[in-house]
């Protein structure tokens, strides 16, 4: 595969002929009292992108820009909302955002609360997935995808985001950057709903699909605002806990059905968090020396589009039946959401 020039520093500056930009969110802005947070879409050369990451992992550990969702690539210097829809960009998708589904007969709002008052209440990771068997189960999905990617040559690295989730991620220069128009709007859910399905299999995707979802956001590459900033270099924006690397040894020894014992050597660092109370958790320095390493290496690595594999794209499919378990709902975005206990309540009356 023919290659860009790769960049020497990360500081350093790209001859114009080599130049790519890279769309990302910006700072969150967070109106006084409001629950959910938005950030500005912004675009830089993508040199200087690195240097912000690096920057974003020093005192005093500022949030400034994305990190899992900083994937859109182009030779254009403009946002992608004023970008022609026929300019071709270029996606690394290389990773996998789960979360937690919330339990039977619950919504998504109680099982967060109850998971912050375990985190408040000082319970360690391992209570925490005694408490809510859900963060295991989520864990347990995540373990199964990194056991398939192994088998195919890769090394993948797991990460527990702070709250109800865990991401994937893994190296892949030769199938997970893709291209695509730049009009296309549909390119989250075809990452997620078809690429994803064919690159590690339709047997597993539906498995790991019943455990958890494949969260599409996280390849959102349109619009001038967007919902979060992925916070895998500093504490979460909701609970204020850091991320930490999961040992990956052990999640390829979990097992899909029998439960298995959450051992000392989970986390991966040199905090054992396995035992640590979460509300005294650390910044995990090896997960953030990773990440930044990890974009450095995918960003110094970027295809001409004419060397990308093409983005499957399909039109807005009819709706069909909803194969998530039936207390959830994880609709696409032209569908509105409803409680996730709506269906199992409804169950339950007649």
């Amino acid at each position: 595969m023919d290659l860009v020039p790769a960049i020497q520093d990360a500081c350093g500056v790209q001859t114009e002929d080599a130049k790519w930009y890279i769309s990302y969110q910006g700072p969150k802005n967070t109106p006084p009292g409001a629950r959910k947070y938005l950030c500005e879409q912004l675009v830089c050369p993508v040199d200087e992108f690195l240097c912000l990451l690096k920057k974003q992992n020093e005192p005093p550990y500022k949030e400034e820009i994305s990190v899992i969702q900083a994937t859109t690539i182009h030779r254009t210097a403009c946002l992608m909302k004023d970008m022609s829809k026929e300019d071709e960009i270029v996606m690394y998708v290389g990773f996998v955002d789960f979360d937690a589904y919330a339990p039977v007969g619950t919504t998504n709002f109680d099982f967060k609360q109850s998971l912050q008052e375990s985190f408040d209440n000082g319970l360690t990771f391992a209570q925490v997935c005694e408490t809510h068997p859900s963060i295991y189960k989520c864990m347990e999905a995540a373990a199964l995808l990194c056991r398939r990617l192994k088998t195919m040559g890769l090394a993948p690295t797991c990460w527990w985001t702070g709250r109800k989730g865990f991401r994937v991620v893994w190296t892949d220069l030769a199938r997970c950057f893709l291209r695509c128009l730049a009009g296309d709007r549909r390119i989250p859910l075809n990452i997620a709903n078809i690429f994803l399905r064919d690159y590690i299999g339709h047997e597993l995707y539906e498995t790991i699909s019943k455990m958890t979802f494949f969260d599409y956001i996280v390849y959102t590459n349109r619009g001038n605002t967007a919902k979060g900033i992925k916070p895998d270099l500093g504490p979460h924006y909701s609970t204020g806990l850091f991320p930490f690397l999961m040992n990956i040894d052990d999640l390829l020894n979990m097992t899909e059905d029998a439960q298995v014992l959450i051992s000392d050597n989970m986390c991966s660092s040199g905090v054992p968090y396995k035992q640590m109370p979460m509300n005294q958790l650390q910044k995990d320095e090896n997960l953030c020396r990773f990440v930044v390493d990890w974009w450095t290496h995918i960003l110094t690595n970027i295809p001409e589009p004419a060397k990308a594999d093409v983005l499957a794209n399909t039109k807005k499919p009819p709706k069909q039946t909803n194969t998530h378990p039936p207390h959830y709902q994880h609709l696409p975005p032209w569908e509105s959401r409803k409680q996730q206990c709506a269906t199992h309540n409804n169950h339950n009356t007649k």
